[in-house]
């Protein structure tokens, strides 16, 4: 006599802890407890809502920020439990991008400042751009700083931030030196003679005498015209890429002549 004996179908049951979530606008991560002897299974039916992990008997979740001004809801499920989520409202968010660009092109490593109603800083990338999202109706400062480096606009404002900003640019530009050597001591009556002098930018170096009486330049050129100090000033007036560099003088005396004599024959 054969006898067939049918097992019951399993029952799984899932006791969570706690049974539904309330998350503020701003976002929140937790962790739902759960007791069961079945396989735990978890999903969720929004993109803003996402199941992060499951460790021993908790499953993890993050609620993102809600840049709307509504609630939203959505469900987690846990075996075969749902678990409501309700999000309450946040605040709206906009976006305050731009570029800082020298010489045309894009400049990295740049720190970005914003100040006001909220404080951040940020880093320009290789292509010199960056952003902020921060929350709208706010008042914010943008000011960028790197060593070595002015801008065309120091700063830009928004405000009553009412939506996302582009185009919130900066020029800069290059601080430039110039190295200009020491001039040696020149008797009256020296031939005109050239000096020269570099600036950090490549750009070419202009020379004037501020001692007209005693020496005078044309071009790169220095003519002597009576015994005293001599000084040259060399600068660099920059331009859309370089900011103009901070003169340089060099002095020199300019000595009489040695006197000439002559011996009288007897």
């Amino acid at each position: 006599i054969q006898t067939t004996v049918t097992q019951p179908a399993t029952v799984c049951t899932y006791v969570l802890s706690p049974t539904s979530i309330n998350a503020p606008g701003a976002g929140v991560s937790g962790s739902i407890g759960v007791t069961t002897s079945c396989p735990v299974i978890a999903s969720s039916n929004a993109i803003w809502l996402t199941v992060t992990g499951f460790y021993y008997s908790s499953v993890f979740y993050t609620v993102a920020v809600n840049n709307g001004a509504s609630q939203r809801t959505a469900t987690l499920t846990i075996g075969t439990q749902p678990v409501p989520v309700v999000q309450a409202g946040g605040v709206p968010q906009s976006y305050i991008s731009g570029q800082v660009t020298f010489a045309g092109g894009g400049l990295g490593g740049v720190t970005m400042t914003l100040g006001g109603s909220q404080s951040a800083t940020s880093t320009t990338d290789s292509l010199g751009n960056y952003s902020f999202t921060e929350p709208t109706g706010g008042t914010y400062t943008i000011t960028p700083l790197l060593t070595g480096y002015t801008f065309t606009v120091p700063s830009l404002s928004f405000n009553n931030l009412s939506g996302n900003q582009t185009g919130a640019n900066f020029v800069a530009i290059s601080y430039q030196t110039i190295t200009f050597g020491a001039l040696p001591n020149q008797p009256i009556g020296t031939a005109p003679f050239p000096v020269s002098a570099t600036a950090s930018s490549g750009l070419p170096v202009s020379f004037a005498s501020l001692t007209t009486g005693v020496c005078t330049v044309f071009g790169s050129t220095v003519t002597l015209a009576a015994a005293g100090l001599c000084t040259i000033q060399a600068t660099q007036a920059g331009n859309a890429n370089y900011a103009a560099a901070a003169p340089v003088n060099q002095s020199f005396q300019v000595t009489q002549a040695p006197a000439i004599t002559s011996a009288n024959n007897a």
